[in-house]
């Protein structure tokens, strides 16, 4: 199990009580946490917890980030780093972590946002990775906010809402039609439901899924062809007859806004307050898995994530 954390000290007793819970429940689980930057004492707590704790593996880093955004594509209109960068760069770092440390074909990978409002129950994820659906190559938590509804709607991607803002501008975020037909709460009791993309705080992966795929805060070459794929064989969707009879707005006052990343094909557009075709990290892992034949992903409606949103 691995999970990101930041500024963690206000909530360090519920995470623990969490990670040594998952232990008793599935006692061949590692915990694997992944902090950097934090402006607390978010580092201590951890290293004193870890020492306490053989199921407990951490890591604390201090990254430049003046030195970061210098090195990466994207950034705010005031000149800050990109939040996905970072958080993409963080994950990737996690999961190479925890491959480097022994994970093995028939294992199962939980991935975890710790800065959860309570733990997700245990016997909900104890079944899941016991019982992962026949052909899935990853299950995603039923995530919901402080109202009870389906929160994470930047990572999901349905049959019905398959494109992200790279491609929709601000009409991803200012779309009613998505908000009515995503955010909506989803029994416990409803059928798991097969995605494109979904992640809502909590996953579960067969470790060989994840072979050979990395998170990316950018378009990549598998989202390029995983949307020119939906343009020629999705004519009816909405979303893509948008991008199909569009034309992107590429100039606006000599501001460049967008770029052609791989051909003349997709015009790629800077968004959700960044200088840069950013993508959603968890798309991007996920069309790599769909590239490799990996692409069977659901959200399974009785595994809940309560997130502070």
């Amino acid at each position: 199990m691995g999970g990101l954390l930041r500024d963690g000290e206000e909530t360090m007793d519920q995470i623990l009580r969490f990670i040594d819970d998952s232990h008793r429940e599935l006692p061949g689980l590692t915990a694997y946490v992944f902090e950097n930057n934090s402006r607390d004492r978010t580092p201590e707590l951890l290293s004193e917890a870890a020492g306490e704790r053989s199921h407990l593996r951490v890591r604390s880093e201090v990254w430049d980030l003046d030195e970061f955004r210098e090195s990466s594509k994207a950034r705010t209109w005031d000149n800050k780093p990109c939040r996905l960068e970072l958080i993409s760069e963080a994950r990737n770092r996690l999961l190479d972590w925890m491959r480097e440390d022994g994970i093995s074909a028939g294992d199962r990978v939980v991935i975890v946002d710790l800065d959860f409002l309570r733990p997700p129950p245990l016997d909900a994820l104890a079944r899941t990775i016991d019982e992962m659906p026949e052909g899935a190559a990853a299950v995603f938590a039923n995530g919901v906010d402080r109202g009870g509804r389906y929160y994470d709607l930047y990572e999901l991607r349905t049959k019905e809402h398959p494109v992200g803002p790279e491609l929709l501008g601000d009409r991803f975020w200012s779309s009613r039609r998505r908000r009515r037909d995503l955010a909506r709460v989803i029994p416990p009791n409803e059928p798991p439901i097969e995605v494109y993309s979904a992640f809502a705080g909590l996953a579960v992966y067969r470790a060989e899924a994840l072979e050979g795929c990395r998170y990316s805060p950018y378009p990549t070459p598998e989202l390029d062809a995983f949307y020119k794929e939906l343009i020629r064989g999705d004519a009816g969707n909405s979303e893509v007859k948008h991008v199909r009879r569009g034309k992107a707005e590429k100039i606006r006052k000599g501001a460049l806004l967008g770029a052609h990343l791989f051909d003349d094909e997709l015009f790629y557009l800077n968004n959700s307050g960044f200088n840069f075709p950013i993508a959603a990290e968890h798309v991007n892992l996920h069309v790599s898995m769909r590239a490799k034949g990996r692409g069977k992903l659901l959200i399974l409606p009785g595994l809940p994530y309560f997130s502070h949103h």
